[in-house]
């Protein structure tokens, strides 16, 4: 079998990502016919069909399917070795290459850009996608290079650099609780309109340490409310639709406001732990390594930041 060129991969994966010829063409700044040329050449080195035409788009047949993961895992092997060389022939200087990241979407929009844009203008080589979703991205379906995980970690392949922990914080408006009074303690949260996030179970959302710092889960009726996104709880709980339980920095300005009161603040519930993840089957090249160390010296005195008094 006849070995595909690197220009021939590289244009089935700009023909996926762009959904058609014309344009892949427009993106690599060349002629539609050469890119068909380069696909035909690939289909042939390979002797399968990876792309099934159309007069509007293109759609991946089941060979294809295989062969993009495995095309951009390439590709980004080539641009990261490319890009240490580069490094190492010129001592050091810009980072290179492309680099994708995924975040939680409250903290991405809220500080990440803040805290990492200062670092991508030091380093104008270095081509940087971020994705927001506060779903638990697959890091490897995706090509990320690596994530911002807020919460606890489930089980994986992947490796975690654990950063430090956020406060969350159990709050309502003022006439929610003028309305029905603030719970004691947390066994008092059964009487109480709860808010809930979609993306994580009671289990785990209204988790507190007992009196021997053991963890233990309070008793909660069903949610009134629930939501997929932080900033869309905070907002429920600030039209007095019941008790949330939220990281303090999406809530640290309501509460600041006063548009939010804390409650249970003798009984905090368990913290967030804040990790940078990354796959394990993969050499971590210089941009990530250098990347994932400049966010955690920028966010670690972020985490010191006391929240302000309920």
């Amino acid at each position: 079998m006849a070995r595909p060129t690197l220009d021939a991969i590289d244009a089935f994966v700009h023909i996926v990502e762009a959904g058609s010829l014309t344009g892949a063409a427009r993106q690599m700044g060349v002629a539609k016919s050469v890119i068909s040329d380069r696909l035909a050449s690939l289909e042939a080195a390979l002797g399968v069909t990876v792309l099934r035409r159309t007069t509007r788009r293109v759609a991946l047949t089941e060979a294809g399917e295989r062969f993009y993961t495995e095309a951009v895992r390439v590709l980004q092997q080539v641009d990261e070795a490319a890009a240490e060389v580069a490094a190492g022939a010129s001592g050091g200087g810009s980072l290179r290459g492309r680099l994708r990241i995924a975040a939680p979407v409250s903290f991405g929009a809220v500080h990440l850009g803040r805290m990492l844009m200062p670092f991508l203008s030091r380093h104008e080589h270095l081509q940087c996608q971020i994705e927001l979703s506060d779903s638990v991205t697959d890091l490897v379906a995706g090509h990320f290079d690596f994530a911002i995980r807020i919460g606890r970690l489930n089980d994986s392949t992947l490796l975690a650099r654990r950063l430090g922990d956020i406060p969350r914080v159990v709050c309502a408006s003022p006439g929610y609780l003028e309305r029905h009074g603030a719970p004691q303690t947390p066994e008092a949260l059964r009487d109480h309109a709860i808010l809930g996030y979609s993306q994580v179970g009671a289990s785990r959302l209204w988790t507190f340490h007992d009196a021997a710092g053991r963890p233990y889960v309070a008793p909660t009726p069903a949610p009134r409310i629930s939501a997929n996104n932080g900033e869309v709880i905070r907002d429920a709980a600030i039209q007095g639709l019941g008790l949330a339980v939220l990281p303090g920095f999406i809530v640290a300005a309501a509460l600041a406001s006063g548009d939010l009161a804390q409650v249970l603040t003798d009984h905090p519930p368990v913290p967030d732990g804040l990790h940078l993840v990354y796959p394990a089957d993969r050499q971590v090249p210089r941009k990530s390594r250098e990347t994932m160390t400049y966010l955690a010296e920028a966010i670690r005195p972020w985490l010191r930041t006391p929240m302000p008094p309920s």
